[in-house]
Order: structure tokens, then sequence, then C-alpha cells
């Protein structure tokens, strides 16, 4: 069967869910499942009208039917011109395309694939090819559903629906007159049903037989699978308008009742900056809303991009978290498909489908410039080069990344973003506090992570086979324990974001982080952070609680080992960098070899250090890169008096409770050469640098 690796092709991160489908016996069977209900209040189909304006005819390379997805007139004419120019994403996904036809078997093939080249070519050999494939795979979830069973579909709560049915929508679109009028039933009337299940859950059924589901997250515009349930609904929408009465349903779902009035909405007031409550990992799935809005565009002539002002802040917000090597990104959230949080294809993608959507913007030029020289110049895997083919435009023109502001916040997701430049061995570090959210999220508020050269500070999720370590244990912040139990951060809170503040030399960031624990007993948690640029961090970390049994341990995971604690500073020592590690308030406890007692984890090590006698628990540290500190000792009050390899003296003071502090760098001759207030106040910061 062709769907189970189909769905491994495009459900992107949350691929590792899905385990090798058992095969089921090719029976040919004309019963198909009977369509059941319709939801009410479905409202006016908006393809082609409210909202929207009628879309350039297009040309067709076979058929009498124009096809309804993508293939406008200008669209079929640019992609037909890339083949005939042989340009290399063109050839790459063609050749792919020819080898399958030809007897290969490409990990992933989806059969829309070929219907495409037959749509630009007009050659029937694709076409056939693709119907074979689709209906060979209808044809055994008929089998299923007449002996009473689950059809694939419906597996693991619908979540490859998106990519089942919206591969049976492309193909059905674009090879239709080559379609008999039984297969274009037969096939519609599945579709249908699996459409119509996802969004009725209680009432779901195939056949005659009831079977219903969760109905997790078909209403909760945060989550991955929702971006799955509304490509079957809109490419089915779309590809059988004409044909049947459900299209205008499924379009109005799509368009009006999930798009309009659900998603937007949340987007707008949750994911302020772009990015996903989910992670870095799973928040690739967005990439699939993008390819939406992308094809509805050029389907039915409307805009949906400018609805959201997420849509375009996500092409920023990808490009800050992606470390100054280019090559991976913050590891914030479950990494199932990979835990090390290597630059891959869906980001690739994922960038690239903005470009499209936004090329007249004056930061898509840098993202052309990323596209071209991240670690992922082009697709590396069959089954994604569809994506260059579609998306990238070589015509656009690059910009170089040290045009954007060095800094970036994205409000919606809590993460903070920030590097000494745009260089490839900058230093670079991601401080999270803000909403706890989605299931795929973490316990990590008030992690700092830190990159230059290779991993300093890092996630120990990065080491686990799983890419699912969320506890607190796992994460670069301040342990809460009672009774030796770790406290949990409880999911549906949110950390507070106290300050943010750049100017030039340094960036200040403060949160607090009391709010995510929803216990009495902890009054206060707060992190400040003072990123000296360009390699070096002073951290304050003050925690206040109401019950003395309750316990603070600081942590920070490396790759490699810590030297002896009882050495100061402790060394980390990288591949190319080191991190240096003063502290001076609360002190090293011990060095835990993370593979030694979890079995998940196959590398990494943790500093914990034991907070101060004094109460609140204090944790005053300074860390150092490549030797930028040379000495570091603590102040009478909460502040750090630092001495630099280059001789100028730097005097960090933190005040309590208000998250404010002062900053002063002095020239080694004594002479003031930056005296700065740490404000307690959250800028709006620039999209360019200045």
């Amino acid at each position: 069967m062709i769907w189970p690796a189909l769905v491994r092709r495009v459900a992107g991160p949350q691929c590792w869910l899905w385990c090798t489908l058992a095969a089921v016996g090719l029976l040919t069977c004309a019963t198909s499942a009977t369509l059941v209900g319709s939801s009410n209040g479905a409202g006016p189909a908006l393809v082609n009208g409210e909202g929207g304006s009628t879309p350039l005819a297009p040309t067709q390379a076979a058929g009498s039917r124009p096809p309804h997805i993508l293939l406008n007139r200008a669209e079929h004419q640019r992609l037909a011109a890339s083949i005939a120019r042989r340009d290399e994403a063109a050839t790459r996904f063609v050749h792919m395309v020819d080898t399958q036809v030809g007897g290969a078997n490409h990990y992933g093939f989806s059969p829309s694939d070929a219907a495409l080249v037959f749509q630009l070519t007009g050659k029937v050999h694709y076409a056939d090819y693709a119907i074979a494939l689709v209906d060979k795979n209808v044809t055994a979830e008929e089998s299923l559903i007449a002996k009473g069973e689950r059809p694939q579909v419906s597996g693991d709560s619908y979540l490859h629906i998106g990519w089942i049915i919206g591969d049976l929508a492309m193909v059905y679109d674009w090879t239709y007159d080559r379609l008999t009028p039984l297969q274009r039933q037969r096939w519609l009337a599945y579709a249908n049903q699996a459409v119509w299940n996802v969004w009725h859950p209680q009432t779901a059924v195939w056949g005659v037989k009831p079977f219903s589901w969760s109905g997790w997250s078909v209403d909760n515009p945060g989550n991955n699978y929702y971006y799955s349930f509304l490509r079957a609904t809109m490419l089915l929408g779309l590809a059988e308008k004409g044909d049947d009465a459900h299209a205008e349903e499924w379009l109005a779902i799509f368009r009006k009742t999930k798009f309009a009035e659900q998603l937007v909405p949340y987007f707008n007031k949750n994911l302020v900056g772009g990015g996903s409550r989910e992670g870095t990992g799973y928040g690739t799935a967005q990439g699939t809303l993008f390819a939406l809005m992308f094809l509805w565009e050029q389907s039915t002539g409307e805009s949906l991009k400018t609805l959201m002002p997420h849509t375009h802040a996500s092409l920023l917000y990808l490009i800050h978290e992606t470390v100054p090597t280019l090559d991976r990104i913050a590891p914030i959230g479950d990494h199932a498909r990979d835990s090390l949080a290597m630059l891959y294809d869906y980001h690739r993608s994922y960038l690239a489908v903005l470009t499209r959507l936004f090329p007249d913007e004056p930061d898509a030029g840098v993202a052309q410039y990323f596209l071209d020289h991240c670690a992922v110049p082009r697709m590396s895997q069959s089954s994604n080069l569809i994506g260059d083919f579609l998306y990238y435009l070589p015509s656009l023109k690059a910009k170089p990344l040290s045009v954007l502001f060095p800094v970036y916040y994205g409000a919606g997701t809590g993460q903070v973003f920030m590097r000494s430049s745009w260089e490839p061995s900058a230093t670079w570090a991601n401080f999270t506090c803000g909403p706890f959210a989605e299931s795929h999220a973490h316990e990590d508020q008030g992690q700092l992570t830190i990159f230059k050269n290779g991993w300093l500070a890092i996630d120990e999720n990065l080491y686990s086979h799983s890419g699912l370590r969320q506890e607190p244990e796992a994460h670069n912040l301040v342990r809460l324990e009672r009774g030796g139990r770790t406290l949990p951060q409880r999911r549906g809170t949110s950390g507070k974001l106290l300050a943010l503040q750049r100017r030039p030399g340094f960036v200040y960031v403060a949160g607090d982080l009391a709010p995510v624990y929803q216990d009495k007993a902890v009054v206060a948690s707060v992190r400040q952070v003072v990123f000296l640029e360009p390699n070096a961090f002073v951290v304050l970390d003050r925690v206040d609680t109401r019950d003395p049994a309750i316990r603070a341990v600081w942590q920070l995971s490396s790759s490699t080992k810590p030297s002896d604690p009882g050495t100061m500073p402790v060394v980390i020592r990288g591949k190319q960098s080191q991190l240096s590690v003063f502290p001076l308030i609360g002190g090293p406890e011990r060095v835990l070899t993370w593979a030694q007692i979890d079995h998940d984890l196959n590398a990494g090590y943790r500093l914990d250090m034991a907070s101060s006698a004094e109460s609140p628990a204090l944790f005053l540290t300074v860390l150092s890169i490549d030797g930028m500190v040379t000495s570091a000792v603590r102040l009478a009050t909460s502040g750090a008096s630092l001495t630099l390899a280059d001789g100028r003296r730097v005097t960090v003071n933190f005040a309590a409770p208000d998250a404010t502090g002062k900053l002063e760098i002095r020239s080694a001759r004594g002479e003031v050469q930056l005296a700065a207030d740490l404000k307690s106040e959250v800028e709006t910061l620039p999209t360019f640098a200045k």
C-alpha cells in the first residue's frame, strides 16, 4: 500500500506515531460507505464568491474539465515552463516521478505528484499511474469497511486524513477525465464519509457500523492534527465542486466555520509573533497551513495570508530560531522525528512557501538567502522534491541575514532568540518564558540554551531516543523539589516576561515563572539574564516560597562533561568553544551523567548547584564563552563585578523584587563606556538592524 509511506512523507515531525500498517487483501468491492448526516448552518460557498475574486482560467493539458486546485493559467504556465527549461527543481521532481512510474519505489511517493506531471505535460501514463494507486487504496479501504472494520484513514484519531484524502482529491481533480463514473462515485463516497466523520466524531460511521472517536483537536487551531483536518476538507471541497453537494459544505466548513471563525481569532489572539506553542518540532506542521493558504489563493483568487499577521511573522521566527551555523534549530518541545533538532526538508518547505506568499516583503530576500545558504540548500528526500518545485523562486533577490535585528521575541510562544551577530561563529541563545499550553510543549519555562560553534548549554531532550523528555529535570532552569519530588510546571499556565531590552553591547531579559507551578507556596521564581555581547551571560535566579520543605536546584545540561565541580570556574568544553561557569551565589553540588541513570538518554551531563542559605533562595551565575570573562566576584548586593579578557570591567546590579537593575562597563583605563538602566519593561523590537 502507498498511503502509509505517503503519510510519512508529509506528516512531518509527528510521523513517529505511524507504525507500519498491515497489508489488507485488495478485494474488488463495489460497496462504499453511505454518507450519513449533514452539518447545520454550513453557510454559503466561498469559492469564487464572497471575499475573493475569480481566478484566472486554467490552461488544460488534457481533458475537458478544468482543474479546480492550484492550476490557474498563470501557475500552470509557470510550472510547465519550469519543466520545459529544465530548471533544477523541476528536473529533479519530474525525474523522481519518472523513476517511480518506471518501477522504482520512492519512500513516501504521493500519487498526486504523478497527476500533477500529467497536467503539466499532457502525458497520460502519469495520470493512469496515479489513478491506479489511489483506486487500489480505495478498494482496500472499502474491503475493511465491508468487513465492519475501521479503514486506515481513521487511524490515530484521523491524524493522516489530510494527506490520504487530500491526495485522493488532487488526483481526482487533475485526472478527472480519465476516471470512470464508478471510480468517481466510489472515491467521493469514501472521501466524503471520512471528512464527515472528522467533524462529527460522536456519530461517525463506516458502512452501517458506528465508529465514534475522541474528536481530538477538531476545535484546537494550535494543534498539528487540526491542519490535517483542514487539508482534507479544503482539497476535497475544491476537487468535487460541481460534482457533489457536499463540496459546498466542506468549503464552508473550511473557509467560514474553521478558518474565519475559529483559526483566525485564535492565531491573532494567541500567536503574536509567529511560531507554534507545540514547539519547533511539531510546530513545523504549520507549514501545512501555509501551503493551504497558497493552494487556496491559486485555486480561488482569494488571499488568506493577510488575515493573520502570524503567517508573515513566522518567516522571521524560523530564521531567528535557527542557530548561526544554519544547520539546526532551537530544540523547543517534542522532537520525535529527530531529537537532535537538525534543519530538515520540512523547515525548508515551511520557509519556501512563506516566500511564495510574501515575495514582495522586505524580509523575503533574507529568507531567500537562508534557503540558499542553510544546511538544506535543496530538498534532500525524493518525497519532498515537490516543495522546491512549487515554492522556491530562483528569481527572488537574496539579502544578507545581517540586515535583520539580532533579537526576536515571539510573544505568543514566549520565546526570545538573541545572537551576538549573524556570522556563523556568533553566540546564540534562547530564553523561554510564556504560555505552556499544548501537549507537545515541555516543562521548560525559564530555560536558557546557548550555542556557539556547537551546543554549550543544551536541552537534554536532544540526546533522548524518544525526543519526548518534557520534565523540568531535562531543562536549564531552577528545579523546585518538595520531599525529593520535582514540582511540575502545569499545562494551561503561562510565565510572564518582565523585561526585554536590547542596546548595543547587551540584551536584558527577565521572566516571572511562579505562575506556571500553580502552587500557593511558590511566592516568586524570577530569572534575570544579561547577555553581554558577544560571549558572556550574567544570570540571577530568585526563588521565594512559604514552604521550607521546598528546595531549589540550579541546573544546566551540556554535551560534554563539566570539569570537577571543586574547581572554579567549572569548564564545559565544546568541539570549538568552551563555556566557563562562575557560581557567585550558590555552589556546585554534583555532575550527573544522563546515560547512566536513564535508558532513554544516550549522552549528556547535568551540573546541579545548591541554592544559597539566604531567603529567598538566590543563585548568581556568570557564564563566559571562550574566556571573555577572566574573573567574577559577587558584590554585596545581588550583583557581580567582572573583569574581561580585554581589560574592561563590568558591573551588574540586580534590584528586587521589580526585575530592574543597572549595568556599567568601563574601559581598562576606568572610563565609562556604557551605563544603562535595566528596565522592567518589554520593548517592541525592530525587524531590521539600523
